[in-house]
């Protein structure tokens, strides 16, 4: 089968600007002509005095990573939130880099209210004059949109966002992989089609299944590397995007979409990369029917069943990648095999928002806060995931080998 790509890569550009009747070019004129990490100084260039809050030599000082400076704030150990009975924090900073098991970083449980009295990132916003980048972005996750900042990479960014050029400005926005698309001005990146069925859903370029949403596979589309979805059943290859089932080619048969695959990496959490037929291509845990949201009925290709729903293994650290698709949240199921990050229906409540349960927040994370008040909040790799007031602070609990950290006040 041949899946149609609409090209949709646009030319990544920065602008500089001359100063009128001088010689020197002028670097910037305000904070959002500079990259993240840097701040626009008195001469008019961009310019980073810290990047951890240990670079900040006064006492009592922070780093606003974003802006790149030192500020006067608190550095708290954090209190103990409980996340409905389940989820507790312990005296140790949140990883900082997303990487698993990798030693704890100082800085994480910086307070953001201690910065500048504009939004910062994540923070809620209804025009550019909220925020401090003058960003202000849709959230395809909410109703409510959200203080976006200029990025490098992925990496400058919360797991459901990207770092995507808008206009002249590399941004975080929210990421639209899986939305259905009837051509690429739809989506941010591309629009990938199944020729055959017609069903077509946004996608992003990746370099391993990490950049995907959990139960997408990064496979080969005209040369270029796509998040794709295969956590859904089939009977032929038409019934994929990819162009790849495996029940014609295994026996008993395995009612699963595919793609093919050069290492393990581009696939799935616990899918493998194996030869099938004389062809590399993702395999499932098991060789059940239902993919994410599909009944338990006849078995899951993931092996996880949740509450009579097939679910799939998720990250929430951005060296595992694989978050949630939009609908779905991850969030810790406790069973036999310990605790395990899985997709879960989501709620329609918003970040910081009053709540009584995970399954009414749109991030499926309900948390007993400071004040004893219960509020949607999400899991953080580092201080600048969470909005004004909130820090990120870590859990004693420990799911899929990751020790949790949430956005907590």
């Amino acid at each position: 089968m041949r899946i149609g790509v609409w090209s949709a890569i646009a030319a990544w550009a920065a602008l500089l600007s001359a100063e009128p009747g001088c010689a020197k070019k002028r670097e910037c004129y305000n904070d959002v002509d500079c990259p993240y990490g840097a701040y626009c100084n008195d001469d008019s260039r961009c310019q980073t005095d810290c990047v951890y809050t240990v670079d900040c030599h006064e006492i009592g000082a922070i780093c606003v990573r974003e802006r790149g400076f030192c500020t006067t704030g608190d550095v708290d150990g954090g209190p103990n939130p409980i996340q409905d009975g389940s989820l507790h924090h312990s005296d140790a900073d949140v990883n900082g880099d997303g990487a698993q098991g990798d030693a704890a970083r100082t800085d994480a449980t910086v307070s953001r209210d201690a910065g500048p009295t504009s939004g910062i990132y994540t923070d809620p916003c209804s025009g550019p004059n909220d925020c401090l980048s003058g960003q202000c972005m849709d959230d395809l996750r909410s109703s409510r949109d959200f203080c976006s900042r200029t990025c490098t990479s992925d990496r400058d960014c919360i797991l459901t966002h990207q770092c995507l050029q808008d206009a002249t400005l590399l941004l975080c926005q929210s990421s639209d992989v899986g939305k259905h698309c009837s051509g690429q001005s739809d989506c941010h990146q591309a629009c990938l089609e199944n020729s055959v069925t017609h069903e077509s859903q946004c996608s992003t370029v990746c370099a391993s299944a990490a950049d995907c949403p959990a139960g997408y596979a990064c496979t080969r589309v005209n040369g270029q590397k796509y998040c794709v979805n295969i956590s859904r059943a089939c009977t032929q290859d038409t019934d994929c995007i990819t162009g790849v089932c495996l029940a014609p080619y295994t026996s008993p048969p395995a009612n699963a979409c595919s793609a093919m695959c050069d290492t393990s990496a581009d696939c799935p959490v616990d899918s493998f990369c194996e030869t099938v037929a004389g062809s590399t291509v993702c395999t499932p845990a098991t060789y059940g029917v239902g993919g994410l949201g599909d009944s338990c009925t006849n078995n899951c290709q993931s092996g996880l069943c949740l509450d009579g729903m097939c679910t799939v293994k998720c990250g929430v650290t951005r060296t595992v990648g694989q978050y949630c698709p939009p609908g779905y949240g991850c969030n810790v199921s406790s069973g036999q095999a310990g605790n395990v990050l899985v997709c879960t229906p989501a709620g329609q409540i918003t970040f910081g928002q009053t709540c009584t349960s995970s399954v009414q927040c749109v991030s499926t994370a309900c948390m007993l806060m400071s004040n004893q008040s219960s509020e949607c909040t999400r899991f953080c790799n580092d201080g600048s995931d969470c909005p004004s007031g909130y820090q990120c602070t870590t859990l004693s609990t420990v799911a899929s080998g990751v020790t949790l950290a949430v956005c907590y006040h």
